[in-house]
């Protein structure tokens, strides 16, 4: 069972501290790839399920 559907926005911490807002654009087998809505970011991302956040 997966804890994102697509299209979800998720929040993800990079370096430790800065908060990004992204969208899910594909999961399964516990990763997910994003996609960064703040347009610095063109492509997608994969990251693990564990490392998203669904609120700020």
């Amino acid at each position: 069972m997966n804890r994102f559907n697509l299209g979800d926005t998720v929040f993800f911490i990079a370096n430790g501290y800065h908060i990004r807002e992204a969208t899910v654009i594909r999961n399964g087998s516990g990763f997910c790839t994003i996609k960064f809505n703040d347009n610095e970011t063109p492509a997608g991302t994969r990251v693990r399920e564990s490392k998203l956040f669904q609120t700020k």
